[in-house]
């Protein structure tokens, strides 16, 4: 799904309304709080999170709301989002048709099948079977995804991303969550993809 002849573009100044959505058990939530603390401290946005839990503690709908902005955020609620994480085809189901047309779309096409066509801007990457075979664990599949993010968009960057996850995750699994942001930045890279506004 991914076009290599699309425009060049990084992100511009301005409010960006991000959901990140997937299952429970995903690490939904801490990927979103990863990616509010790294764009408010290290790429000088205002950055608010709200968490919104299904009534499942694993495998219902997970998902972190997000507020980037360059300027002051007087609403922190999302309205219309532009960048969207999907893991798990109940998150696209659920958020889909929320996005703006020419919004990014990250695609974890190991548990989506289905995508809306009027999306422009799809990155697509079997996310989880790349965790799984690479780096052993399919929970590392939501740094892949924030990896691909900040290579894509240019919202924040993947060494101030890994030096947030230093902050909050054990030292156990430190290296293999940076090796992870690592890769999502490689899938990203090779792919060619850019966002095109």
């Amino acid at each position: 799904m991914t076009d290599k002849n699309q425009a060049s573009s990084k992100v511009p100044e301005g409010r960006f309304e991000i959901v990140v959505s997937g299952s429970g058990g995903q690490g939904i939530i801490l990927g979103g709080k990863l990616l509010a603390e790294t764009a408010a401290v290290h790429s000088n946005r205002q950055a608010a999170m709200t968490p919104c839990y299904g009534p499942e503690v694993r495998g219902g709908v997970s998902t972190a709301e997000l507020i980037i902005d360059s300027a002051t955020i007087n609403y922190p609620k999302i309205i219309r989002p532009n960048v969207m994480i999907a893991m798990s085809q109940q998150a696209m189901d659920k958020y889909g048709q929320a996005l703006e047309s020419h919004g990014l779309v990250i695609v974890n096409t190991s548990l989506i099948d289905i995508v809306p066509d009027h999306f422009r801007n799809v990155f697509a990457a079997p996310l989880t079977s790349v965790a799984i075979k690479e780096l052993n664990t399919p929970v590392v599949a939501n740094m892949i995804a924030l990896g691909a993010l900040a290579a894509i968009s240019g919202l924040i960057s993947a060494e101030a991303l890994k030096h947030t996850i230093k902050k909050h995750v054990p030292a156990k699994v430190l290296d293999v969550d940076r090796q992870a942001v690592d890769k999502g930045v490689e899938l990203a890279r090779e792919s060619g993809f850019l966002w095109r506004l």
